[in-house]
């Protein structure tokens, strides 16, 4: 599993200094892991609320704007 792997990768932390993963422990780089996962995972919720409500409204300005643009169609070929 991951706790199994030497990491010998570089990465930037949050001041900017390039610091060596595999001299961080294992139970620190496993929360960090947990933490981003947390909060893509609550990313997802926010964005499938967003569709949950948002769907509706979508579909009903699209059969409104079809309503009007087929009777604008009907008018000009006649």
């Amino acid at each position: 599993m991951l706790k199994d792997q030497h990491v010998t990768s570089k990465v930037m932390d949050d001041i900017g200094d390039n610091i060596d993963l595999s001299l961080i422990p294992w139970k620190y780089l496993q929360k960090r892991l947990r933490d981003a996962v947390e909060y893509h995972l609550k990313i997802i919720e926010v964005a499938e609320e967003f569709e949950n409500v948002f769907s509706g409204l979508l579909l009903a300005m699209f059969l409104n704007n079809l309503g009007i643009y087929s009777s604008i169609i009907y008018r000009l070929s006649v």
